[in-house]
Formats: structure tokens, sequence, C-alpha cells
């Protein structure tokens, strides 16, 4: 029996051991306590000082009035001063334009972001309430950008039911029918294909270059070389940098040959901005590689910034923050050169960011590996 009580002690402290052991590893390890306390305070901050991504931005509109009536009027102010979205509506007065010139200009900016949508209230559109009880409502939305149309939708149908519910009026009386251009971004993979393209590049090229140093085994002994470390940065880069090509030349050329997708830009203004945001991805990931102890922590962190940055692009919007993450940057200029035709020189300050975003992770890299970092696991 006593046997028995002497072996249950041993075990039990044998568990309490293993316990102390694993809770003194846990506590020195600094990248465990930031993700297990720091993380969730991070978070909630985020989420509470933030936006809801669907509902934020001034909505840019035209409406393009040919009947000049007393109800038409009343149709504009209402998207005017009626709505409970942040609407800025312009009308051909505001131009000193006929309805046409109006129309023409409106057309021709839809798709250059300085409008979202465009309404025309047609000739006859009081006399068509009055006596017909129903009158057709042309509606023109920009659609390569999915939030921007998700928004003008909204404040558009707020409007319209908030007008025939001051007039009294059914609401099948007005019957809108959104017109998305282009027509060809209807298409799922086209409306996907700007944050799909950057998220792939980002996700595959940061998670395998996050174990390029802290997975290296022979490194340690190659820097008892005459090779500097400086270098052993430069080379990482590089390396990874040459497959990120090959990567981003078969993903263009998959979407463009295998399911059409059509670029209005040159092919190779794509391929650059895709190759300094996949520079930026490679940088990142060495510099989480360079601070981490073991491929895990490198891998939590990847995982840590990969969730926040989604979080923040796609969810919450905080415009201090959201300007400066690389997944924000890259999708916006993919849209603009590949959807819009704007030119390298056009999109300048996403470029600027990211070459900002990436010189600094640079320099982080090499102070850091060539000053403080001096064990390799």
């Amino acid at each position: 029996m006593s046997i028995d009580i002497r072996s249950l002690k041993e075990r039990r402290r044998r568990i309490f051991s293993l316990i102390r052991k694993e809770l003194d590893t846990l506590v020195k390890d600094k990248v465990s306590m930031v993700i297990l306390f720091i993380i969730p305070i991070c978070v909630i901050t985020l989420i509470g000082i933030g936006e809801f991504s669907l509902m934020g931005g001034l909505v840019e509109l035209y409406i393009i009035d040919y009947d000049d009536s007393d109800e038409s009027q009343e149709f504009i102010d209402t998207f005017k001063y009626n709505t409970t979205a942040e609407v800025s509506v312009k009308v051909k007065e505001d131009f000193n334009m006929t309805a046409e010139e109006f129309e023409e200009q409106a057309k021709e900016k839809l798709p250059t972001e300085e409008i979202v949508a465009y309404i025309i209230l047609i000739e006859n559109f009081s006399e068509n309430l009055k006596n017909n009880k129903s009158t057709e409502l042309p509606i023109f939305i920009d659609f390569i950008d999915f939030f921007s149309a998700f928004s003008a939708q909204a404040s558009i149908m707020d409007a319209t039911v908030h007008y025939q519910i001051i007039n009294q009026q059914f609401e099948s009386d007005l019957f809108y029918f959104p017109v998305m251009k282009p027509v060809e971004s209807l298409n799922i993979l086209q409306i996907a294909a700007p944050f799909l393209v950057s998220i792939m590049i980002f996700a595959c090229i940061n998670l395998i270059t996050t174990q390029c140093i802290v997975g290296d085994k022979p490194l340690k002994r190659l820097l008892t070389t005459p090779t500097f470390r400086f270098e052993v940065i430069i080379g990482k880069i590089i390396s990874y940098s040459i497959l990120a090509i090959l990567q981003i030349v078969l993903i263009l050329l998959f979407l463009e040959f295998v399911f059409g997708i059509q670029y209005r830009c040159l092919f190779i203004e794509l391929f650059l901005m895709l190759l300094l945001f996949a520079v930026n991805s490679v940088v990142i990931g060495v510099f989480f590689s360079s601070i981490s102890s073991s491929r895990l922590q490198s891998s939590q962190l990847f995982l840590f910034f990969f969730i926040m940055m989604l979080l923040i692009t796609q969810i919450v919007r905080i415009p201090a923050i959201v300007n400066f993450l690389p997944l924000e940057q890259a999708t916006a200029a993919f849209v603009d050169l590949a959807y819009r035709g704007k030119t390298l020189l056009d999109i300048w300050p996403n470029l600027l960011n990211l070459s900002i975003i990436t010189l600094f992770f640079f320099v982080i890299n090499i102070v850091y590996f060539q000053y403080i970092k001096k064990e390799f696991v």
C-alpha cells in the first residue's frame, strides 16, 4: 500500500514538474505571450475604432434630369438631403451643361472612380407617375469596385423608397434595374481577381519565406566563413523573388488564356506592380523568420499578420492603418491597372506606399540580422 502511495506521489511530482517546465518555457517565449494576451486586445481595439467596410466612404453620383419638373427636382432633393447614407449628388446645373452633355460626361467618368453611379430621370418622369402610376428609372453603377457598388445600390434604394413614402406611392411605382458597368465584370472571377491574386501571392510567398532563416540549418556553418550577414539577407530576398516572378507570370497567363480575363493595361505594367508586391511579401517573410527562434513562431507571426491584414482590409477599415497594408495597395493597384486602364504613373501613390514598406522591412532585416540576432535554430 505504501509503495502505491509513493508511486502516486512521484507521478504527481513528475506531472507538476512537467507543468512548471512548460509554463516556464511559455512565459519566456515572448511571441507566445504576445499572441495570448496582446493580440486579443489589439483585435478588439481595431474593431472598436474601425468602420464596417461595406458602409464606408462617400457615394458620388450624378442625376441627369431630362424632365425638369417639380417631381424630378423633388426626387433629386431626396437624394441630396434625405438619405441616411453619405451621398454627394451632382446635376447638370453644377456644370452648366445640357442633359445630353451631362449624360455623356457621366458615361466617361463612370469607370474612372470620379463617380460610382448615375441615374437618368427620363423626359416623361413626372407625367408617367401622374398618368400611369409608374415610370422607368435607368441606373448605371460602376461594378469594378464591389464595395463601392454595394454602397451605391444601398444608397439608391434608400433614397427611392424615401421618395415613394413622401409621395404616398407604392414601391413598384418606380421600376429600376441597375445596369452594372462594365458588363464583363459580372463574371465572378473578374470581380474576385484583384483580391484573389493579391492574397495568393502574399500568402504563398510570405509563408514559405518565413522558414528561410529559422529553418536553414546550414546557415550557422555558412556564417563561420567570410560571408557577411547582410549578404545572407540579400541572397534570400533575391532567391525567393525569382520564384515569385514565375508565380506571377503563371497566375496572370492562367487568368487571361484559361478564363478569358481581359487586362486594360500593358501586361508588363501589371507584372511589375505585382513583382513589387511580391518582393514586399518576401521582405516581410524574411523579417518574421529573422526574429523567430523556431519554425512554429515564424508560422504564428505569419498567421497573425495575415489575419490582421484581412480583418482590417475586408471587415473593418481604419484609414490611418489600411493605407499602409500591402494587400490594400496591391488590390487597389490591380483594379486601377487591369480594369480602369491606368498606367504605372497614374498609380504612383500605391507604388510609393509599397516601396516605403518594402524598404522599411529591408533595413530592419539588415540591422537586426547584422547586429542583434546572434543565435540560430
